[in-house]
Formats: C-alpha cells, structure tokens, sequence
C-alpha cells in the first residue's frame, strides 16, 4: 500500500515540474519574433550572396577577368621597368592610379622613382593570377612582377595580394613581399 502514495506523490511532482516549466506565452511570442528576424535577415544575406555571385545574372565572369588582367598587367608592368623620365610618369599617371587606385599607385612608385631618379632599368615579367573567385565584388589577385635595378642589374621581385572588385575593375585593398630574384647568369 505504500507504494501507491510515493507514485502518487511522485506523479504530482512531476505535473508541478512541468507546470513550472512550460514557457509563458509572452516568451513564446518573443521567441516567435526573434525567429521570424533572423528568418529575415538569413534571406536578406542570402539575397546579397546570390547577387554578388560572379555566375548569376547578366555579368560576364571571364570578360571582367580578362579585363582585370589585362589592366593589372599593363600598370605593373609600367610601374616596375615602362618609367624612365618624367615624361613617362606623366603620361602615364592618371592611367595608373585609374587601374590601381590612388594609394597603390603611390605606394608602388616608391620603388621605381624618387624625385628626377629612375631606378628600373626594364620589366622582366609580370604574371597574373586568379583566385577562384566567389564574389565578383571582392575576389583575390596575384601579380608577380619582376625587374631589373640600373644601380646594380640584378632582377628583383614583388608579389601584390590584392582584394579586387571584378565588376566595378578597382583595387578595394593589396599587401606586398619583396624579394630578390637570383639568376643563374649573375652567379658565373
């Protein structure tokens, strides 16, 4: 018999416990709310993803590389070995700026002037690559340019990352490594 009363009593514990724990109906509507915001704003992301997508819609993803390349390759290739006087830098300094912004620009012709000074003899190579590229308004370029000092003749190197909008063809942001390239001629 007593075995009856302890389930009894365990029983009503039980519904208590439950009773207690069953949420209000005001959390339950702001949990209902806070849902149906992040609902919102999940689809609001998801919109922007797809449209910034490079495959999605009218935008031509190879033309606006190739564009890319073909911008990026003609400004380092005349930063690092085209600039020879000022003549050159002034005929071409609006371009520059234009296909590397204003900042890389600056930063970069750091290297091959100062003042009336020259410092690069020719362009050796300027190579290019693409990153696999998942938002045409931000994707990774690499630009690999090599040169050759008048001082000393020896050939140099710098590797540009660069944050790239492919859409609107500007540099967003860039780090650089310089190096010094060794070739097997100099060593004989």
């Amino acid at each position: 018999m007593r075995k009856v009363p302890i389930l009894g009593w365990i029983m009503i514990a039980s519904c208590v416990i439950t009773l207690v724990l069953i949420p209000s109906r005001k959390e339950l509507d702001q949990t209902k709310d806070e849902l149906a915001t992040v609902k919102n704003e999940l689809k609001a992301k998801q919109k922007v993803v797809e449209q910034n997508f490079p495959l999605s819609g009218d935008f031509d993803l190879v033309k606006a590389e190739g564009e890319a390349q073909k911008r990026l390759t003609e400004a380092f290739s005349i930063v690092y070995g085209g600039l020879h006087s000022k003549e050159d830098l002034e005929k071409n300094n609006k371009m520059l700026q234009n296909y590397l912004g204003t900042d890389l620009a600056k930063e970069a012709l750091l290297d091959s002037y100062n003042q009336d000074q020259y410092f690069l003899e020719r362009n050796i190579q300027t190579q290019f690559g693409i990153k696999n590229v998942t938002d045409k308004h931000d994707c990774e370029i690499l630009v690999v340019v090599t040169y050759q000092m008048k001082i000393d003749g020896k050939t140099y190197g710098k590797a540009y990352t660069l944050n790239y909008d492919l859409e609107n063809q500007k540099v967003l942001s860039y780090k650089y490594d310089s190096m010094r390239v060794v070739n097997t001629d100099e060593n004989k």
